[in-house]
Parts: structure tokens; sequence; C-alpha cells
């Protein structure tokens, strides 16, 4: 168990480095050394893994980067943006730019980034019927000169009911 805990670790791990790097576009037979680079291998204890093994992890980690629509970290296609101010606007934007997420129309979206003010700690809900819900319950917020971003990231479901992924703060 504990063998198979750090394998999907490095997995995960191998996955993050090859978005960032801009590799999504792999071949499924490429072998791990055109996936990820030999001189990280030791840094992610990848040495230690024997050919089948790396074959394995080559495998699953193109399967997984190679699915339809993976466009962003959390794996899902454009990000549909709910920012109901200015200043929420601007802040999704900067978001956007530093995550090098591309953002799109709200229909379609599989995930929702939605940027909020307020001097709540959690303003939003974990859990939305629809989307309407969730824009409605954005656009309630004190949204002008709330001393903290809210900034959250949501999964639109095949209902189009949301969950939330993440929720972090940042003050202005």
């Amino acid at each position: 168990m504990n063998r198979v805990s750090a394998m999907l670790k490095m997995a995960l791990f191998a996955i993050v480095v090859i978005i960032a790097a801009g590799c999504a576009a792999a071949a499924a037979d490429d072998p791990l050394e055109k996936l990820i680079p030999e001189d990280k291998w030791f840094s992610l204890g990848l040495f230690k893994l024997t050919a089948n093994e790396r074959k394995d992890l080559a495998l699953e980690i193109s399967r997984i980067a190679l699915r339809p629509h993976r466009k962003n970290p959390h794996g899902r296609g454009d990000v549909g943006v709910i920012a109901p101010s200015s200043s929420t606007e601007k802040k999704a934007d900067e978001i956007l730019d530093d995550m090098r997420l591309d953002s799109g129309p709200l229909r379609g979206a599989s995930e929702l980034l939605v940027v909020v003010r307020s001097s709540m700690d959690e303003p939003l809900d974990d859990d939305y019927d629809s989307i309407c819900e969730l824009i409605e319950e954005a656009e309630r917020q004190f949204n002008m000169v709330g001393p903290t971003y809210h900034i959250y990231f949501y999964f639109v479901d095949e209902d189009l009911s949301v969950r939330q992924i993440s929720h972090k703060t940042e003050d202005e």
C-alpha cells in the first residue's frame, strides 16, 4: 500500500510537471524519458522504479494528459468566470493569467472561477443546484469594497449543479 501511495504521489507530481512544461500533447506510447526529463528523476524518486513500472507510469500520465478538454490544472475545459463587479473581474483576469487558463462562456464550462469580495469567512456555499443560483448568490455579496477577495473554483456537474473544488482568500 505504501509503495502504491508513493507511486500515486509521483504520478500526480509528474502530471503537474507535464502540464507546466506544455507536454500534454505527448503521444500515448512515449517513454517516461520523453515525458519527464531524466535529470528530474532523482528528485522525484523515479529512478527507483523498474522498467515495467516506468512504462506503466508513462502510460498513465499520457492517458490522463491526453483526455479531451484538458486545459487547466484541474483537468477541465475552458473556465467560466463569475465576477460581479469591476474589481472582481480584474482579480479574476489576474488569476486566469497567473494560472495560464483560458476563460470561456458559462454555457458548456465544466469549471467555474468565482471571485467575490466580502468580510464574511465563507460568503458562498459548497454546492448549488444550478449555475444561476451561484450567480445570484455571488451578486448578493458586497463586491465593491469588501476587505477580502474570495476566490472559488466550482465543478459543473452534468445536471448543471455546481460543487466547490477550492476556496482561498486574498486581502486587497
